[in-house]
């Protein structure tokens, strides 16, 4: 991304239940996107699906901010639009 002129800012947070933590980082921040790497454990769709169920739960009523999730592996990208 800095390649291409945006700003990327990483961050490491540690938790025992991780996509609750993305989540609450994530609408605190503000962002647009939210983008993990491929979970060597489970596969790309039970990774957005956690993130969606955290995301549902920690969601404020009357925010409507999309969030794009993406998960990249090898090439390859699968993605899924949070409201």
């Amino acid at each position: 991304a800095e390649k291409y002129g945006k700003t990327v800012k990483p961050m490491l947070v540690f938790s025992n239940d991780p996509f609750y933590s993305i989540v609450q980082v994530a609408q605190a921040a503000g962002v647009d996107e939210i983008v993990m790497g491929v979970s060597g454990s489970t596969g790309a769709e039970v990774q957005l699906e956690s993130l969606a169920m955290s995301w549902g739960m920690l969601k404020k009523a009357g925010v409507s901010r999309p969030v794009t999730a993406k998960v990249v592996w090898e090439g390859r990208q699968l993605s899924y639009k949070l409201s």
